[in-house]
């Protein structure tokens, strides 16, 4: 009744509005729909998940004097929040002195003859996030057409068979590693025959590099996990939930109704660290801590902006940021990006160029 009444009125929940789980954000039956929610202390875990913020409307936490200190008296495991402030504070540090070595150099290793532009979008993305130097390893017929698009890239024209890496471009791969500070895979990257093959092929050539591994290369790695918690540097995935689905053998459905513990399980499981996407992206790390992104909105919702979201943690990792600070600094900067870009582009018309040039504004912004 208050949802149909409420019209031009001004809506407000205290606490929280009345028929939303406050720890799965699920809505099963009627719920108030609110304008505002004023809630006590911290925000919960429903704010973030399945039907909640769309229930939720603007939040603030207020105090009612319980002390924050009640986390750790009763040994709550709470996820923390990406602020702008926390964003900040994990940036890495630009030293005045600071060359092209100094910041870092990226390879990006992606592209097929059906996909030329998302290995395009992660290095200018890589780029416009402070990254030194980015490297792209493309295969070698669709080089001519990258460089055209990004000739402030390095290039690496890798040997290919019916337009997708073959494996022994692993062997140009590896001579070109020694500088490599961060590495990112899979972006327009294609399933193809012995793609397996070639993503075990890639991580046992390694020097320890941190790693992001994004898009198909999620898919071709799927069943070699266990050479993911072999290897000896960091390793960062950053599935969509239809990725997260086919990682697990579950549905999407399944995937987004146990967004936290899907995430932390899997992490923890795995030894690496996660950024599930979606609407309230989340970060798990391999100890259990758990990230909650409270920004991004359906701007977001094109292909791309993964792609461009991939380049801006490769960028951080090369700086020299821990995989947390990377992902928790970066997936706050794409989804404030987003926001951002749609007040002047509209929801609808935000693409992933639109977000490569917000990167540089919204970090003049934070810095």
């Amino acid at each position: 009744m208050v949802n149909e009444i409420a019209m031009d009125k001004l809506v407000i929940s205290v606490d929280i509005p009345s028929g939303v789980s406050s720890d799965t954000g699920k809505v099963e039956g009627a719920a108030i729909k609110a304008d505002k929610t004023i809630t006590f202390v911290f925000p919960k875990n429903g704010f973030f998940l399945n039907d909640g913020p769309s229930y939720i409307g603007e939040w603030k936490a207020v105090d009612i004097s319980v002390p924050p200190s009640i986390i750790k008296d009763l040994k709550l495991e709470l996820p923390k929040l990406m602020t702008e402030t926390l964003a900040k504070e994990f940036l890495p540090v630009r030293p005045a002195y600071g060359h092209k070595g100094t910041f870092g150099h990226v390879l990006v290793l992606g592209g097929s003859r059906s996909f030329v532009g998302a290995p395009i979008f992660t290095a200018k993305a890589a780029l416009n996030a402070g990254a030194g130097l980015v490297t792209l390893g493309v295969p070698e017929s669709i080089y001519p057409l990258a460089a055209i698009q990004s000739p402030e890239s390095l290039f690496l024209p890798l040997y290919e068979e019916e337009g997708h890496f073959a494996l022994n471009a692993i062997d140009q791969i590896k001579q070109s590693l020694n500088k490599i500070k961060a590495i990112a895979v899979g972006p327009g990257m294609s399933r193809f025959t012995g793609g397996e093959e070639w993503m075990r092929s890639l991580f046992s050539s390694l020097n320890g590099q941190p790693i992001v591994v994004d898009a198909d290369g999620l898919y071709l790695i799927k069943n070699s996990l266990d050479i993911v918690r072999q290897y000896q540097g960091n390793v960062i995935f950053t599935p969509h939930p239809g990725e997260m689905a086919v990682l697990l053998n579950l549905s999407v459905n399944d995937v987004e109704k146990n967004r936290i513990e899907i995430a932390n399980n899997f992490a923890k499981e795995n030894n690496i660290y996660l950024l599930l996407k979606g609407h309230r992206a989340i970060i798990a790390s391999p100890d259990g801590d758990i990230y909650i992104n409270p920004l991004g909105h359906d701007a977001l919702g094109k292909g791309g902006s993964g792609d461009v979201l991939t380049g801006i943690v490769s960028a951080f990792l090369a700086q020299g940021a821990s995989p947390i600070q990377a992902l928790v600094s970066a997936s706050y900067l794409h989804a404030k990006t987003g926001e951002e870009k749609a007040k002047t582009l509209s929801h609808y018309g935000v693409n992933p160029p639109d977000l490569i040039d917000g990167i540089r504004e919204e970090l003049k912004r934070l810095t």
